[in-house]
């Protein structure tokens, strides 16, 4: 019994090192953002964003599009 908390106890420890490492990413990445010039960020992200939502909602119609037509054929 004893041996099974302990086994417990080391996943949660685990565990919650692994969400540490995941937020401390998080945080470097948006840091990294905010830290590359704030006057040209705003254009440029916008613009970047526009273009690449556009490609992936490409992407999306094309694969859904392919997944229909291969139902009905």
């Amino acid at each position: 019994m004893m041996m099974m908390m302990m086994m417990m106890m080391m996943m949660m420890m685990m565990m919650m090192m692994m969400m540490m490492m995941m937020v401390m990413m998080m945080m470097m990445m948006m840091m990294l953002v905010m830290m590359r010039g704030r006057r040209s960020r705003r254009r440029r992200s916008r613009n970047r964003w526009r273009g690449r939502r556009r490609r992936i909602y490409r992407i999306m119609e094309t694969i859904v599009a392919e997944h229909i037509w291969a139902q009905n054929k």
